[in-house]
């Protein structure tokens, strides 16, 4: 293998400290450009990266969670279980992966008083669902005053997703639009769209729009 002589014509770069964290010190603006291409477990791991890094992802405008992913339970978990102790203050578009159980219904609504200018709300609906969801009877800021688009995905008509959708359309007082996608296994839809047309409305501008069942797709194609 031939050695290629070092050409003292050709100046060698000296790196600092400074250089070595010259990303962190790009205004946060242009972070948050660069960070939203990746995803949100990938953002909250490079917390660990830099100092100035570590609060980063609370401040993001778009957030990904799959709630199976082990981030979850270790950092979102313990974030939103107190409603107080955490605020994205910056979030407008929420992604969302995940079961309608009891306990994580609870934790969306917690997640979503933590975000009290979200525009845009996302929920891929996974299929497991063991206990029955009641919906709280109060107002939260961002659905009184912001969230204007809802899309839900693989909606099977299960109860806690009807009970969803009935909380989101009661106290989404600016929506604009829901958006329910069926899966291709999707029975008895006939007798869902009535039910789901009759529910409660507060802003007189929403439309639903039911799409037809589509071949099943991953959370990750949203």
């Amino acid at each position: 293998m031939a050695i290629i002589p070092e050409n003292p014509k050709i100046p060698r770069i000296a790196y600092s400290e400074e250089d070595d964290d010259r990303i962190s010190n790009l205004p946060i603006p242009i972070l948050h450009h660069i960070l939203s291409s990746l995803d949100t477990v990938d953002v909250i791991g490079l917390s660990a990266v830099s100092r100035q890094w570590r609060q980063l992802w609370l401040s993001m405008p778009c957030l990904y969670f799959d709630i199976f992913h082990k981030l979850y339970h270790h950092i979102l978990y313990p974030a939103v279980a107190l409603v107080h102790s955490i605020s994205f203050h910056n979030l407008k578009s929420l992604k969302l992966r995940m079961c309608m159980d009891d306990w994580r219904m609870k934790l969306l609504v917690n997640l979503l008083k933590c975000s009290p200018n979200l525009e845009a709300l996302t929920i891929y609906f996974d299929m497991c669902e063991f206990s029955k969801w009641e919906a709280p009877d109060q107002a939260i800021p961002c659905l009184t005053n912001h969230v204007n688009v809802v899309e839900l995905f693989e909606v099977n008509g299960k109860q806690n997703e009807l009970e969803l959708m009935k909380f989101l359309l009661k106290h989404g007082q600016v929506l604009q639009k829901m958006s329910i996608n069926w899966p291709i296994d999707i029975k008895g839809v006939e007798e869902i769209i009535p039910e789901i047309m009759k529910f409660p409305k507060t802003s007189s501008d929403v439309a639903l729009r039911f799409h037809e069942p589509k071949f099943l797709f991953e959370f990750s194609e949203l």
